[in-house]
């Protein structure tokens, strides 16, 4: 008889989020809290300069001096604004979330048949994502984390509950029930979709909401919080086939006035990877081939002025190559583009104020579990690593620090994609 329990998962490949995580959990659970033994930790200095004329503009940043896990006395509202996560890693996501110098991440979305498990965790860690590595609670795949005050906020999928905990893993309380998402944290304020109709609600009177706007695909906001832009359900070809997309952008208030169609696109184009900066909407078209009945990806990032009486959308950022996924923190626009042939991953970053440009590359690079999650000049995001014809694979949780132009690869030990771990 094996002494372990040989836990088993299956899982699709580009829905791997949860993989290192669950690793890690497996082991912190046996060591009693101590910090996951198996997880190979390495720290990768950049390899290349930037792209000729790239700088960087932000000074230093202190490191924090606070060592100790944050209580929930001592832990505020996230800064430096008033959100619980930066609304472009909701649209990608929400894996991750930041505060206090500790990271707070799940595995959202993974598929699971083994009926021991029902669940998996939100952990928290320091910025690495291993050091100081503690399992809060777990719940349905949850995933869109906000973080205010002493609660973490969060959706649970397949039912679409949004739910809170305390930051000790406490208290769990549903707060809405149905098919929720899109769940963003501005000024002690929940807003989100449920039943694809925008609601809000204080975080001050969690018994009232209020209807912002109906049919809504997703939507994000303006930088200073006061304006939501957003993607009505679909009415063009590819969003009837996929249910899920929109070729127009709208614009309303946080008061649920003052709606104001903004931009419509071709009816064969779908609206996606969706982000606001200053008196700028920019995103990625995709095009509905007619004559495959297949999407066709656009090669270029695309902006719009949404301010402009006429918004017209203009070519941007050109990409060579395959895009894999773009976000937005404040003025740094980030967008990964893959090299097959080379098995990387090169991530760059774009200063939307004078335009220079940065990038750091990962190697042994299979795709992307997560989509990249931003948070000043660190991204983090999780891969799959490699799989071979014995279904053998290992995943990597990255922190890529723009800022001191090192790489950070945190990697599980190999182990079967159909659940059982190589020991």
């Amino acid at each position: 008889m094996k002494k372990k329990k040989t836990l088993m998962i299956i899982a699709i490949s580009i829905l791997l989020a949860s993989i290192p995580v669950l690793v890690y959990v497996i082991t912190l659970n046996k060591d009693n809290g101590k910090t996951n033994k198996t997880v190979k930790r390495e720290k990768i200095e950049k390899k290349e300069n930037p792209s000729p004329g790239a700088k960087s503009n932000k000074a230093d940043k202190p490191d924090s001096k606070k060592d100790e896990i944050p209580t929930i006395a001592n832990i505020e509202v996230n800064q430096p604004g008033k959100w619980g996560n930066n609304p472009g890693n909701i649209l990608n996501g929400g894996s991750f979330a930041l505060q206090d110098n500790y990271l707070y991440f799940s595995n959202a979305e993974i598929l699971q048949i083994d009926s021991t498990i029902s669940s998996v965790p939100i952990c928290r860690s320091k910025e690495d994502g291993i050091t100081a590595l503690t399992k809060l609670q777990s719940n349905n795949y949850p995933h869109d984390l906000n973080l205010a005050g002493q609660w973490i906020y969060f959706v649970v999928a397949p039912d679409g509950d949004l739910c809170r905990i305390k930051l000790n893993g406490s208290e769990l309380e549903i707060i809405d029930s149905g098919n929720i998402k899109n769940l963003i944290i501005f000024d002690n304020v929940l807003y989100y979709l449920l039943n694809d109709n925008l609601y809000k609600r204080s975080l001050n009177n969690l018994q009232e909401k209020q209807l912002l706007v109906e049919n809504v695909s997703y939507f994000t906001f303006s930088q200073d919080g006061k304006t939501i832009f957003y993607c009505p359900l679909a009415n063009n070809f590819l969003g009837v086939l996929s249910g899920i997309a929109s070729n127009e952008i709208y614009s309303i208030d946080t008061k649920g006035e003052n709606n104001r169609h903004i931009f419509t696109d071709d009816r064969e184009t779908n609206i996606e990877s969706f982000f606001v900066y200053k008196n700028y909407i920019y995103f990625t078209p995709t095009k509905w081939d007619s004559s495959t009945y297949s999407p066709e990806f656009s090669s270029y990032i695309v902006r719009l002025d949404y301010t402009s009486s006429d918004p017209k959308a203009e070519q941007f950022i050109y990409i060579s190559e395959d895009r894999s996924s773009i976000s937005l923190y404040e003025n740094y626009l980030y967008y990964g583009i893959n090299n097959y042939k080379e098995n990387s991953l090169t991530l760059y970053r774009r200063n939307l104020d004078d335009d220079s440009v940065e990038s750091l590359t990962i190697n042994n690079f299979t795709t992307l579990c997560t989509r990249i999650q931003s948070f000043g000049d660190k991204v983090y995001f999780i891969t799959l690593d490699k799989i071979d014809l014995k279904n053998t694979t290992s995943c990597s949780l990255y922190c890529l620090d723009f800022h001191k132009k090192s790489i950070l690869r945190n990697k599980t030990d190999d182990f079967n994609i159909y659940g059982t771990l190589l020991n």
